[in-house]
């Protein structure tokens, strides 16, 4: 952890927000006494379901872990019913928004793919020989800098394999389903899950890299369960090499005792398409606006839509007050004399016959079929019970 961030609100400037979930907005601050950018995760306490030991917890280990893939942790305060986690902000955000901004239909240049995927190993790498797992591995928790620099960050759901200086044997808390969710993770079973958890979140993100698609996205949770833990698992396009999809498939083995380790699949084949930073930088990152810009772009096209919509509400609402009409009278109608008016029941014509039956006037036209029947209003002054 960085102790150099000062920990009170009133010294960060709040630019922008770039994310949210259901109990916390992250967003883009200015330290202003180091004229820095920070991203800050405001929780809000009243709605969060964990306390503040357990979100102590939590990041016990992500703020003492020193690491080049990890976002770093600058510290904690509370401001009114907020908990505000200040952390590293890392320029172009996350992988997530960058495939569906840019990439709708996967990155093709396995390279790329490579030298983003080693960096992840590596982390998970260091984070499980430290019998640590994240839990939440997923394309929205790599973020990646306008440098090339590959960011592990999400660690709210990480979990330790560490408990009273004694190591435990699997974690049993059965996660929320997610589509990153291993089919260990997903089940109550006795055996638990452990670091493998990870790896097979990894497969499905190598694969949404490289499609654009995530795998059992569009599943109810009900066949999202059954996919995962009996279906087999899901495989690459041939249009891929054979040492990519051989990659994935020894991410994505169903039982995870057979399914291999961060340290091993460092030294897979495909690991030597990998490049480094420079590299991403140069055929990536480049190419890509900032997130800070693209959010104020986001923005933009709010307010023109917003401008648009209002536009053509006033279109279909103007009246055309040039349109020849017949003026209406001048004649001043009092309130008195509305009160009193009654209504004129219906005069005959030629095809009409009216007859009155006791409180009501039946009104033929043209023949019984055509009959209706009016009620006059009560006669003023007489107040019938």
């Amino acid at each position: 952890m960085s102790n150099s961030f000062p920990l009170e609100y009133a010294q960060y400037e709040i630019l922008h927000k770039i994310g949210c979930s259901s109990y916390a907005d992250v967003v883009v601050a200015r330290c202003i006494p180091r004229n820095k950018l920070v991203a800050i995760k405001q929780i809000d306490l009243e709605i969060c379901p964990l306390n503040l030991s357990q979100l102590a917890n939590e990041v016990a280990f992500w703020a003492s872990m020193s690491h080049a893939n990890a976002i770093l942790y600058h510290g904690s305060f509370t401001v009114g019913s907020q908990l505000w986690f200040l952390t590293e902000y890392v320029d172009c955000g996350s992988l997530k928004d960058i495939l569906y901004e840019f990439f709708p239909n996967g990155i093709k240049n396995e390279n790329i793919i490579a030298t983003i995927l080693q960096k992840v190993l590596l982390f998970l790498d260091y984070f499980h020989s430290h019998q640590q797992i994240h839990r939440d591995l997923q394309t929205k928790n790599i973020l990646v800098s306008m440098t090339g620099e590959v960011k592990i960050g999400g660690f709210w759901n990480a979990s330790t394999l560490i408990q009273q200086g004694q190591r435990k044997r699997a974690r049993k808390t059965v996660l929320d389903l997610s589509c990153y969710a291993a089919p260990e993770a997903i089940v109550d079973t006795e055996k638990g899950y452990k670091q493998e958890a990870d790896i097979w979140s990894l497969g499905i993100i190598a694969v949404e890299i490289a499609t654009g698609m995530l795998p059992y996205k569009d599943m109810n949770p009900v066949d999202q369960i059954t996919a995962v833990t009996q279906q087999p698992p899901p495989t690459l396009p041939d249009s891929f090499s054979l040492s990519f999809r051989d990659f994935v498939q020894e991410c994505l083995v169903t039982n995870p005792e057979k399914r291999a380790s961060a340290h091993h699949l460092l030294k897979h084949k495909f690991m030597h398409q990998a490049k480094n930073e420079a590299f991403l930088e140069n055929t990536f990152t480049a190419q890509l606006p900032p997130l800070i810009q693209r959010m104020e772009m986001k923005e933009k096209n709010k307010e023109d839509a917003v401008m648009k919509e209002a536009q053509n509400f006033r279109k279909e609402i103007e009246f055309d007050f040039d349109v020849d009409c017949p003026k209406k009278s001048k004649k001043k109608h009092h309130k008195k004399d509305s009160e009193n008016d009654v209504k004129t029941p219906p005069q005959p014509t030629e095809s009409t016959t009216v007859t009155r039956k006791g409180r009501f006037i039946l009104s033929v036209q043209g023949g019984p079929r055509d009959a209706s029947i009016t009620t006059p209003p009560p006669i003023p002054g007489n107040n019938m019970k």
